[in-house]
């Protein structure tokens, strides 16, 4: 992972989640249904993306 720069982790942000959430959770399941920007797994939360929202870096 490349962390010389902001936003280089990017592409291997799933790889750095997941390893996160090991030293916190330990062998517990990474809930991989709702990582990303996709919003698979909110509408069972009665969640949804708004779409007016723009990130910083947008």
């Amino acid at each position: 992972m490349d962390f010389s720069r902001p936003d280089l982790i990017d592409r291997d942000a799933l790889l750095f989640s997941e390893y996160v959430w090991s030293t916190i959770h330990g062998d517990k399941p990474f809930p991989k249904q709702y990582f990303g920007a996709h919003g698979k797994g909110l509408k069972a939360l009665g969640l949804k993306i708004d779409p007016r929202f723009k990130d910083e870096d947008d």
